[in-house]
């Protein structure tokens, strides 16, 4: 009977736990206010587009992000949007479903297996990442499953934090016979932890179960160590149709849990879509996405609000944080195969990580690569970019003569340069010097954790104050270490051994720059 009262001015009703509120509130248009903040709202009725924009208050809610950027963009366009949706809704019931583990433990077999395609004996190996779309039944309620299967290899593991994302379910793949610790499935768990949060939901899947070998794992570790994390535990054999669909089945109820994997689209969201998969194009850049959104009666916030969706659903890559990159990606593969091509560049690891720009450039459009692995020189800037926001390489400082080049810091030397002595140990000995040691724990079970890749990704974060910074043949820097300098507050030395960094400065005052 609310939506009766159509001479109410106010409502509030904000705090009360609600979980869902009567599209007939879209009657009151003589509402001034209708506070709805702090409530428990995953969704909020079309019909209150017909309120006066600005009326509405949703903070505090747990709404999908198409509705908050809307709302947050400012009333006119929340009301656009819902208006939108009004007039001509598309449900869309997706959810994105990501494939991790070592090199040949049995993701692509299990991903087509799943997908229903026969068993191939001795399938190649996955480069980069493969994305497919697969459908399960939850309840008799169809889903699709965007299916991402990465590439296990060592040169395409700095390129998954790029795609890692929560809400979405992760099948962490092992095998037996090679065990849970040349599998690394502690360390695979803690980096989806680290990079999606613990939105993220995880099924533990030991593969070859026709092989015999026990699927040894201390899973009350795991379920206490990544608490919230660890759906189940599995043992399969991808060429088995009842493992598969058991597991499939489980997957489903998994992702009918997820927050938002039931929404409703605007019918232009759902149309500008598919006329891009349907181009089949690999991407656009950022402002001639806007121009075809606007075409298609979008305004410039709900484009951005598609895009983030579509990011979130496992559709397409959009860092809109990364704004310099400058690209809306339709093909997550097409990105993750030209980063890895440059980090796999055996050129570039016998040099210790150095590649010019130039040779950046040839990789990119090297002519006997197929089409799609070709990278036109207008995205360069935009994937060097995204190189070093994700921190994986760098511009360094060159001498007069001397070609640009980057530094893709995880293929740095192994031992430390011969000049590091004279940089360090040289360097001012009678000042003051002061150490402090970082544990790094896990933290949830508080056990010592040695992180992998930690240093390279320090290497590019502290690279304004390496002692290269004009003149990259005075850095000093090494797998385990690196040296730093800021001018008149002294040098910082960092070492990392096992589970801890050494760091250690040297100053007039050290612990202003420790």
């Amino acid at each position: 009977e609310l939506g009766n009262l159509t001479s109410l001015t106010t409502l509030y009703l904000s705090g009360n736990q609600l979980t869902a509120v009567p599209a007939e509130l879209g009657n009151l248009t003589s509402l001034t206010e209708l506070s709805l903040h702090g409530n428990q709202l995953t969704a909020v009725p079309a019909e209150l587009g017909r309120l006066q924009p600005g009326v509405l208050r949703l903070d505090g809610n747990r709404l999908p992000p198409e509705i908050m950027a809307a709302y947050e963009d400012g009333g006119e366009e929340l009301t656009r949007f819902l208006q939108l949706l009004q007039r001509d809704p598309v449900s869309v019931t997706e959810a994105k479903l990501v494939l991790v583990g070592e090199g040949k433990v049995g993701k692509t077999s299990l991903r087509e297996a799943m997908g229903g395609n026969a068993w191939v004996d001795g399938r190649d190996t996955t480069h980069g990442v493969e994305i497919t779309q697969i459908p399960v039944t939850h309840n008799e309620s169809k889903i699709t499953l965007n299916v991402w299967d990465f590439g296990g290899q060592e040169w395409y593991k700095p390129t998954h934090q790029l795609y890692f994302t929560a809400p979405a379910v992760y099948l962490l793949l092992w095998v037996p016979r090679l065990g849970v610790q040349q599998c690394a499935v502690v360390e695979w768990l803690k980096t989806i932890r680290a990079r999606a949060g613990d939105g993220a939901k995880v099924h533990v899947v030991a593969t070859h179960a026709n092989e015999p070998h026990p699927a040894i794992i201390d899973q009350a570790r795991m379920y206490h160590d990544f608490d919230g994390m660890i759906v189940n535990f599995h043992h399969i054999d991808s060429r088995n149709p009842a493992d598969v669909d058991k597991l499939k089945a489980e997957i489903a109820a998994t992702v009918n849990k997820l927050p938002h994997v039931r929404r409703q689209y605007p019918r232009a969201w759902h149309d500008l879509r598919e006329s891009i998969r349907e181009e089949s194009l690999a991407y656009l850049p950022y402002p001639a996405f806007l121009k075809r959104a606007d075409r298609a009666g979008l305004s410039a916030t709900s484009a951005k609000s598609l895009a983030r969706n579509a990011h979130a659903l496992g559709n397409w890559i959009f860092f809109d944080e990364q704004s310099q990159a400058d690209l809306v990606i339709f093909k997550p593969d097409w990105l993750s195969k030209a980063i890895s091509h440059v980090i796999a560049d055996q050129h570039t690891r016998d040099n210790h990580g150095l590649i010019t720009l130039e040779r950046m450039a040839q990789i990119w459009t090297a002519p006997d690569r197929p089409d799609d692995e070709r990278y036109p020189p207008h995205l360069h800037a935009a994937f060097r970019h995204l190189m070093a926001g994700f921190d994986i390489a760098y511009r360094v400082a060159t001498r007069a003569g001397e070609p640009e080049m980057m530094l893709i810091a995880q293929l740095v030397g192994s031992l430390p340069p011969a000049h590091l002595d004279d940089a360090w140990q040289g360097y001012e000995p009678d000042l003051p010097q002061q150490s402090q040691i970082c544990l790094i724990r896990d933290r949830v079970s508080r056990r010592a954790d040695a992180r992998d890749g930690l240093m390279y990704r320090l290497t590019v974060r502290f690279h304004t104050l390496s002692l290269g910074v004009k003149d990259h043949h005075r850095s000093v820097h090494w797998q385990h270490g690196l040296l730093l300098d800021n001018g008149l507050h002294g040098r910082a030395l960092l070492t990392m051994e096992g589970n801890h960094i050494t760091v250690t400065v040297r100053a007039a005052y050290p612990h202003n720059l420790l």
